[in-house]
């Protein structure tokens, strides 16, 4: 009696599983990279994003100084850039407190005197504006940070 074993299944072979294997080894740490990359990106767009609010919270908060009836601010405390910087960070420290935890950092400048058109004309009764610039800078997950600039006139009315 002979008996014949027939195996309906068909399994995989040494060589299909090599090329298999071969197949993953190759395809898989470009896709890897790509999604590195993208994620970087991302990542990148994110901290564009929350500069940018952080900036022009900070330059609205620099309008609400200026438009203020306290002594110690209004217009004229922008002629004194150091004094004012030092009390706008104190003042400033529930915002920014979040935004400095995630490595961002911010820097606040005024012009001297300049006129309409954002020159100076040395004509006294022209310059009473002073350009504003916030400057946000952010960390990135490529190599240079992030800076966002926001410049705004302001006066003294």
């Amino acid at each position: 009696m002979n008996f014949t074993f027939t195996n309906s299944r068909r399994a995989f072979t040494l060589i299909e599983a090599i090329a298999v294997i071969v197949i993953i080894a190759v395809t898989v740490p470009p896709a890897v990279l790509f999604l590195d990359s993208a994620a970087q990106r991302r990542e990148d767009a994110v901290q564009a994003q929350r500069a940018a609010t952080l900036a022009q919270s900070l330059v609205e908060f620099v309008l609400a100084d200026v438009a203020s009836s306290d002594p110690k601010l209004g217009f004229a405390a922008l002629a004194n850039m150091p004094t004012y910087t030092t009390e706008f960070t104190a003042r400033a420290e529930p915002l920014t407190n979040q935004y400095q935890a995630l490595g961002f950092t911010y820097t606040i400048q005024a012009s001297p005197l300049v006129a309409a058109s954002g020159s100076a004309t040395g004509n006294a009764a022209q310059d009473i504006f002073r350009i504003v610039t916030v400057t946000v800078t952010a960390p990135r997950a490529g190599t240079a940070p992030i800076n966002i600039n926001f410049s705004t006139l302001v006066g003294d009315f």
